[in-house]
Formats: structure tokens, C-alpha cells, sequence
């Protein structure tokens, strides 16, 4: 589209000379030296002529003729398909619209210096003009369009730097070997001699912690032990009774302490209660293996039952039966049998609080043994 309407505004303006031909003077135009013409000046199919030393104080415009400027133009210089020398000072803008331009040396121009169409021989120093197209063609149309610039050639690629090469992968290490036979004999047998000595030291060292407790606590392990062979049913119930109720209540301090961070002095106390309970559980242990450390020497003929030769035997008796039991693959429930002893001995040492006091009571009324041989007749069968 812009193509077009520059198209068309060449015509209108090669077809105004025309139109000019009856308003123009119909001869040269000569501004002598010295002389100063306050005016524009159009030139239609004549010549102008500025001397040097002649002044123009306007614009110039010359359709279909020639200009030649030694002078001073003040104004612009705008010329339609003439023949134009500069020698001189167009201090405007110098517009060529075809024809030729001529730039001599000493041509200055004050503004833009543009030629549509034409050609241009520039001799001069300090003008610059650019230049669209070189002539018209047969129908007015420009034959040559804007010469588009060089471009620059375009930067080689630089060169790719080469690829290093790939490092040797190790090789994978071999797998090891699995043996889905299972440990060998050998290790078997290791593993059942370690477990035998771990059962046999653990023996002794309740055995151990059985004369410990005879020697300091006597008379409270009497009375546990008591308890033990004449209560055995509520020793067992109230046993397994603290064995839940008393990890219960750690847990739950635990938590209130922890949500509630009510303080440091609860912590020893929780602490305490832990040791109370284990306490127990080894004063009921050790009682039990009073029971059959006596059980045993009276078996033997031994007329003289001493508290810590029958307790720290009988522990250690107790303790090594119950782990060769659970050392042996064909025998089960050992487990439970463990769990109801530990909850008879438990409950003992709760009863009597630890040994210090009896159970039942002392002045206690006696129980009603027809009402619990009657009771105890109710049971179904095993």
C-alpha cells in the first residue's frame, strides 16, 4: 500500500509543470553577485542561476529545469526532475525528485540531503545525500528500490569443543552368595551353646541377686514367700492386675507430663514408680524360688531349711528350668508359664507391700472355707 501511494505521488508531481508553465516567468532566473532576493523563487522548464556572492532569503523550486547554486540559498532547494550543481550554501533541506545532482567541492548543506530517483556525483567534503533508485522507467515507476545494505557476514560458528570421552564403568562387583539352606550346622550349634550360657548366667545371676535380698530383706521375703504358698489365686489375680495397671499409669504421667510440662520433680517420681514395680516383680521372683529352693532341700532329707541357701538355690533353679524350657524347639507355653508365675510372685509382693506387712491382716476374720469349696465346685472341669 505505501508503495502504491508513493507511486502516485511521483505522477502528481512530474504532471505539475504543467499546471506552472502559465505561472512561472517563461525565462532564465540569474541572481548576480551581491545581489539579495527577499522572496521564493520557482523555476518551471527554465534555468536559475545563483552567482557566488548571491543570496536567495527564501526556497528555491525548479520543475523540468537546472539550477546552479554559487550562492546562498536560505531556504530549501527542492528540485523535479532537473539538472542541479551546488557549489555554494543551501542552509535548508536539498530534495532532488530525478534528474542529476552535482556536489562540488566547498557545497554545504544546513539540512537533509535526499535524492528520490537520479543520480548523484559528489565531489564535495562535507555533504552526505542519500540516494533511492538511479532513474524512472518507461510508466514513471521506479526501476531500482531503496539499495538495501550489505550485511555483514555472519560470524563463523565457533568450534565445538570435542566431547570427552566416557570413563571406563568399573565392572559391577559380584554378588554375594546367598545360601538358602540356611546357617550351617556349625553356626547352629554355636548359637544354641551361646544361648545355653546366656540362660545358665542369667541363673546365676539371680541365684546371686537372691542371696542379696535374703541377706538385707529377710523377714520381708518371709513373709512374700508366706503369702505366696497361702494365697497363691489372689496373689495371681492382683498380680496380673499391677502388670497392666502399673505400665499404664507410667505411660499416662509420661503423657500428662510431656502435653502439660507441669515440672522437672514429677520425672524422679515417675521414675520411682518404675522401680517399685520391678522391684516387686524380682522380690515376687526370688520368693517363688524360696518356695522351691525348700521344696527341694526337703525332698533331699535336709533337716535345716536356712532363708538364703533355700531362696538363692531355688531362684537360680527356677530361672535356669524355665530358659532350658524355652532353649528346647518341641515344647511351648513356657511363655505363659513364666508370665503366671512372675504375676503370682508380683501379686505377693503387692499384697504384703513389699513384706512389710502380712496378708491377710492380722485380726482379719477367718475366710468361710465351705463358701469357697462351694464356689471352687461350681468350676467346669479342665
Amino acid at each position: 500500500m505505501k508503495r502504491i501511494v508513493f507511486i502516485l505521488a511521483l505522477l502528481f508531481v512530474l504532471l505539475l509543470p504543467s499546471a506552472f508553465a502559465f505561472a512561472a516567468s517563461p525565462f532564465d532566473r540569474i541572481i548576480g553577485r551581491g545581489e539579495t532576493v527577499d522572496e521564493d523563487i520557482t523555476v518551471v522548464d527554465d534555468r536559475l542561476v545563483v552567482e557566488e556572492g548571491g543570496t536567495v532569503d527564501g526556497a528555491v523550486t525548479v520543475f523540468s529545469g537546472s539550477a546552479d547554486i554559487a550562492g546562498t540559498i536560505t531556504g530549501s532547494v527542492t528540485v523535479f526532475g532537473g539538472e542541479t550543481a551546488l557549489s555554494g550554501v543551501v542552509e535548508g533541506d536539498l530534495v532532488l525528485f530525478g534528474g542529476s545532482l552535482e556536489l562540488a567541492q566547498g557545497a554545504e548543506v544546513g539540512g537533509s540531503c535526499l535524492a528520490l530517483g537520479g543520480s548523484i556525483e559528489d565531489d564535495s567534503d562535507d555533504v552526505s545525500c542519500t540516494a533511492f533508485g538511479h532513474r524512472l522507467g518507461a510508466f514513471g515507476v521506479l526501476d531500482q528500490f531503496p539499495v538495501m545494505p550489505e550485511m555483514p557476514d555472519m560470524p563463523e560458528a565457533p568450534e565445538m569443543p570435542e566431547m570427552p570421552e566416557m570413563p571406563e564403568m568399573p565392572d559391577a562387583p559380584d554378588r554375594p552368595h546367598i545360601d538358602v539352606r540356611g546357617p550351617s550346622l556349625a553356626a547352629r550349634v554355636g548359637e544354641y551353646v551361646l544361648d545355653v550360657t546366656e540362660v545358665i548366667g542369667r541363673s546365676l545371676l539371680m541365684g546371686i541377686l537372691a542371696l542379696v535380698v535374703t541377706a538385707i530383706f529377710p523377714r520381708q521375703l518371709q513373709r512374700v514367700s508366706d503369702t505366696v504358698r497361702s494365697k497363691p489365686a489372689a496373689s495371681g489375680v492382683v498380680g496380673l492386675l499391677t502388670a497392666i495397671a502399673g505400665p499404664s499409669i507410667i505411660v499416662l504421667l509420661l503423657v500428662v507430663l510431656a502435653i502439660t510440662c507441669v515440672g522437672l520433680l514429677l520425672y524422679p517420681a515417675v521414675f520411682l514408680l518404675g522401680l517399685a514395680l520391678f522391684a516387686a516383680m524380682m522380690m515376687g521372683w526370688i520368693a517363688l524360688g524360696d518356695i522351691l529352693g525348700r521344696m527341694l532341700m526337703r525332698s533331699l532329707g535336709a533337716t535345716k531349711q536356712g532363708l538364703a541357701v533355700s531362696a538363692a538355690l531355688g531362684t537360680a533353679l527356677l530361672t535356669l528350668i524355665l530358659g532350658a524350657l524355652g532353649l528346647l524347639p518341641f515344647v511351648w507355653g513356657e511363655s505363659l508359664v513364666y508370665v503366671l508365675l512372675a504375676c503370682v510372685g508380683l501379686g505377693a509382693a503387692t499384697l504384703t507391700q513389699f513384706g512389710t506387712k502380712p496378708y491377710p491382716p492380722e485380726g482379719a476374720p477367718p475366710a468361710n472355707q465351705d463358701k469357697v469349696d462351694a464356689a471352687m465346685q461350681t468350676l467346669p472341669p479342665k
